[in-house]
């Protein structure tokens, strides 16, 4: 009989150390997940905000040259606008 109390206490304790490294593996996992998705919505508000902030830079450009710049002007000037970001030494201070 104590032998099996004996080997019922050790296959016990196995089973919670197993479920505790399984839990920090999983904790693990979604810290990770939690983090790449973070990084993900954190690149994809960049994005909508650089295209909204450049949008309204055309708006207000168009209102003061009282010139309305067609989609594909806009298309064109809006990349170049991203070109020139991405480079440093095209940038105006």
């Amino acid at each position: 009989m104590d032998a099996l109390l004996k080997q019922a206490q050790a296959d016990a304790q196995k089973i919670r150390e197993q479920m505790l490294k399984d839990t920090e593996a999983e904790s693990r996992r979604l810290t990770e997940q939690t983090k790449r998705q973070l990084e993900e919505e954190k690149a994809k508000l960049s994005r909508e905000l650089r295209q909204e902030v450049s949008s309204l830079s055309i708006q207000m450009a168009e209102k003061l040259l009282r010139h309305s710049v067609n989609a594909k002007e806009q298309d064109a000037l809006v990349a170049e606008f991203f070109k020139d970001l991405d480079n440093p030494s095209k940038r105006v201070n």
